[in-house]
């Protein structure tokens, strides 16, 4: 059973080595988004990303200062309807520092 032992090692670290290598060459994610409106943004699409079928753009982002908002014009597409267009905001702390409520599809929800 000893004699065993070095080639179990040996062929575990063969079965784990293509493993190892591919995590060491991983991409590393994508930086968060930083200005206001790009953070807004990527909150609202991932909120909107569990529909199915359904394909969101940005057309326009429009920020104001007070009280700390961004507003968002998105366009809606799916294959069985015309495009759609929507809205979508989020309101900042004085800092700008995290979203405090959204407001989207015309419901507003405050973030604890």
């Amino acid at each position: 059973m000893n004699k065993l032992f070095p080639l179990a090692m040996a062929a575990c670290l063969a079965i784990a080595a293509p493993g190892v290598y591919a995590l060491t060459i991983r991409q590393p994610a994508p930086s968060p988004p930083q200005s206001p409106a790009e953070r807004c943004e990527f909150f609202l699409l991932r909120l909107n990303s569990r529909e199915r079928g359904m394909a969101y753009k940005a057309l326009s982002a429009i920020e104001e200062v007070n009280p700390p908002k961004v507003t968002i014009e998105f366009e809606m597409r799916n294959k069985a309807h015309a495009p759609i267009r929507t809205t979508g905001s989020c309101e900042f702390d004085r800092n700008w520092g995290r979203i405090i409520s959204f407001t989207l599809d015309g419901r507003r929800s405050q973030i604890c």
